[in-house]
């Protein structure tokens, strides 16, 4: 038997097998108790934290929590290290139509959003988004 009718046997013989398909990642669900944090902002980092305090199937309701500086940045940027407290927030950037300061805590209801990368967040703006806080400090500078 020739080199030829050897290969060719194995083509005939040959029998493809599919690799098993990768698991999806898991994606982040919102969930009544999360806590998000969008960061925005032009040549500044504003960090915002939010608590999800309603959910829906197509929307949540957040509350507006204060930050709490952790520690200070030695960026020359008068940078720090903030964290979210229980304490909401009475005053927002973020005002829905229904809100104005009369000291009750900023809560606003908006759409959930997928991300195929990160799961579900919140538009806040055209420029902030809102996604589920990983637990470690945000940044928070302004170079102005």
């Amino acid at each position: 038997m020739s080199d030829w009718t050897s290969f060719l046997e194995i083509v005939r013989n040959y029998e493809y097998t599919a690799p098993e398909p990768e698991a999806p990642k898991a994606l982040f669900t919102l969930q009544v108790g999360d806590i998000l944090l969008a960061n925005w902002g032009y040549d500044a980092n504003n960090p915002h934290f939010f608590k999800v305090v309603k959910r829906t199937p197509k929307q949540v309701t957040i509350v507006q929590l204060k930050a709490k500086t952790v520690s200070y940045t030695n960026d020359g940027m008068g940078g720090k290290m903030v964290i979210p407290t229980t304490e909401p927030a009475t005053w927002s950037v973020w005002w829905d139509n229904n809100n104005n300061d009369n000291g009750e805590p900023v809560t606003l209801k908006k759409k959930v959003h997928t991300n195929t990368q990160r799961g579900e967040y919140v538009e806040l703006a055209y420029y902030a988004y809102a996604f589920k806080w990983d637990g470690q400090p945000a940044y928070d500078f302004c170079w102005h």
